[in-house]
């Protein structure tokens, strides 16, 4: 084969290999009465832990769908202006019995010191800035409030507007209330 073609062939393999990539299940974040979708996410907040037992013992390779690399999905919600990590569940797909993973076993099974407050975990370890993802998927009917801490066109940066800023687990800016007051 001449070296034009192959290359030309690696060439659209790569890029074929990003087209077809599963979209991930989405990490939830509820505020109030509000439920918003983590997508497109650079790091989840729960991986951003160095955790030795990951929930359900679920790696890369053993993630029970392409669409779940984690094999898990986190529900995050704020109270008093500070995030707390309320469930860990299965992914879809995951046919298992034990549906959510026992907050308190987790982190104590991982050694980690953590603040319990009425069965929540309170994050004190997310520090994230997060944007409104606009446009992510044709159909805008269907289309839930979703945000994400990777800024879709990074070259514009320092044009977007930053709708949720958390450091040690509390919540520095919150300028959601325009994001969820706009209509699809």
């Amino acid at each position: 084969m001449p070296m034009k073609s192959l290359v030309l062939v690696f060439i659209l393999f790569i890029s074929s290999n990003k087209i077809l990539a599963t979209v991930q299940t989405p990490d939830l974040l509820i505020i109030e009465n509000d439920t918003l979708e983590l997508r497109e996410m650079s790091n989840f907040p729960l991986e951003s832990l160095n955790l030795n037992f990951r929930p359900f013992n679920y790696t890369r390779q053993t993630a029970p769908n392409t669409s779940c690399w984690r094999g898990y999905q986190a529900i995050w919600r704020i109270i008093n202006n500070e995030i707390y990590l309320e469930k860990i569940q299965r992914c879809h797909g995951d046919d298992n019995n034990m549906r959510t993973e026992n907050l308190n076993d987790f982190f104590t099974k991982n050694q980690m010191d953590f603040i319990e407050k009425d069965g929540l975990v309170l994050a004190n370890w997310v520090n994230l800035n997060l944007y409104e993802l606009k446009n992510l998927y044709s159909n805008t009917k269907n289309r839930k409030r979703m945000l994400s801490d990777n800024f879709f066109e990074k070259k514009n940066i320092e044009k977007a507007d930053c709708v949720l800023s958390i450091k040690n687990g509390k919540i520095e800016r919150n300028s959601l209330n325009k994001v969820l007051s706009n209509k699809i």
